[in-house]
């Protein structure tokens, strides 16, 4: 949930307009568990989904506006399917797939220095999995999952 919004956007597309545009989608109940627990977050529940709402909408608008080309890839699909869907974006971005994109955690990659204090660094060196998918069940009130659905609607079942 960067600070990536349609206005930089739209500045990247006039500089690059053959750039390939790719938003990661994560559930946000997901998101919010992780932010409640990693980094300096102080968002609400209806804070942090009206954040993430808008930012997938913002995505969408200047893709439908700007008729560039972009993707968007569900993290849950990714960890679940990771072969099927990098050979989507391989072929979308008409690269070569390499199960090393998968196996990305078996190279010795200065990204797992964390030379940057990247929030999800200890996550990434331990290749896709599926422990943070869920988690809001175990992790969220009732209160915060419900303040979360009305907010995003049915966005989240997208």
């Amino acid at each position: 949930m960067g600070a990536i919004t349609q206005s930089n956007l739209r500045t990247l597309y006039e500089r690059h307009p053959d750039a390939l545009f790719f938003i990661m989608v994560r559930d946000i109940r997901d998101v919010f568990a992780s932010m409640r627990n990693k980094g300096n977050f102080s968002y609400t529940a209806v804070q942090a989904a009206t954040l993430w709402k808008n930012r997938i909408i913002e995505f969408r608008e200047f893709v439908a506006s700007n008729n560039s080309s972009a993707m968007e890839i569900k993290y849950e699909e990714l960890v679940e399917y990771p072969e099927k869907i990098l050979l989507k974006v391989c072929e979308f971005a008409k690269i070569n797939y390499s199960s090393q994109m998968i196996n990305y955690h078996d190279q010795n990659l200065s990204l797992f220095q964390n030379p940057h204090g990247h929030l999800s660094c200890e996550q990434l060196k331990k290749g896709l999995n599926d422990t943070s998918i869920g988690r809001w069940k175990s992790e969220l009130s009732p209160g915060d999952v419900e303040s979360i659905t009305d907010t995003v609607g049915d966005m989240l079942y997208e």
